[in-house]
């Protein structure tokens, strides 16, 4: 035999090459699911309480928009809510500019998260909350003052007129020399 028979006989036979699939470590990605909630929760919290000055907006957008792609939607979702609940227990002004706020960082889960899965965006659910609110409020003066309230607060001169003392002072002026006379 010669020499070049004899290193090919000696080189090994290569394995076939069998490409394996990925594993995921779920439980990598679950906590960071869990630390990037805990982060969106503590900015919309900074939100609610007016400091937003700190708060990259573009940053917040980018931290749904992940957890939306991944499949995490309805944990945005429903943090969502309750940021959104939260606002709407402000007065109206706040609350609403709060919610605002939030809609312009829950985009991406407004537009696909809550229309695929028919639910209201984040506008939506704050007008809902607030217009509950309100009615519960009233069935509560209601139910304080069932008649009270009406003949007090919405007969004229009652709370709710705009008329000025000194328009008051005319009207009863003008009254007590009319009925002299």
């Amino acid at each position: 035999m010669s020499s070049v028979s004899k290193t090919i006989a000696k080189v090994p036979r290569v394995k076939k090459f069998v490409i394996k699939p990925f594993k995921h470590d779920y439980s990598k990605i679950e906590d960071s699911v869990m630390t990037t909630l805990r982060e969106l929760a503590s900015s919309f919290q900074q939100i609610l309480m007016g400091n937003a000055k700190g708060l990259s907006f573009e940053a917040l957008y980018r931290r749904v928009y992940t957890l939306c792609i991944h499949f995490h939607g309805k944990r945005v979702y429903t943090l969502m809510q309750l940021v959104i609940r939260a606002a709407a227990m402000l007065n109206y002004n706040r609350g609403c500019a709060f919610a605002l706020m939030i809609s312009d960082c829950c985009m991406f889960l407004n537009n696909a998260y809550a229309k695929r899965h028919n639910k209201p965006t984040s506008q939506e659910l704050f007008q809902q909350f607030y217009e509950e609110r309100r009615a519960r409020a009233l069935e509560r003066i209601n139910a304080i003052f069932p008649s009270v309230w009406r003949e007090y607060y919405l007969k004229p001169g009652g709370l709710f007129t705009t008329k000025t003392a000194k328009q008051e002072r005319w009207i009863q002026a003008s009254l007590t020399r009319n009925s002299g006379v």
